[in-house]
């Protein structure tokens, strides 16, 4: 299993979160979360910025946790 890097309540910015995400991509790692009351566990592949409104875009893996 791959190691999981912690995207935590306690980041105090976004860029935090960036360099964790970035890191995951780099090395291949895994990034685990809380989105919407559940727990998500992906392995991310790209991040960027949308176009038009500006949001973080993440696009991943999801390869453990809640699901419908």
């Amino acid at each position: 299993m791959k190691k999981r890097l912690p995207l935590g309540t306690g980041l105090k910015t976004r860029t935090s979160m960036d360099e964790i995400i970035c890191r995951a991509i780099n090395e291949g790692l895994v990034v685990e979360f809380i989105y919407d009351g559940q727990e998500r566990i992906v392995e991310p592949f790209t991040l960027g910025v949308h176009k038009t409104t500006g949001n973080l875009v993440l696009s991943a893996y999801r390869v453990g946790g809640y699901t419908k």
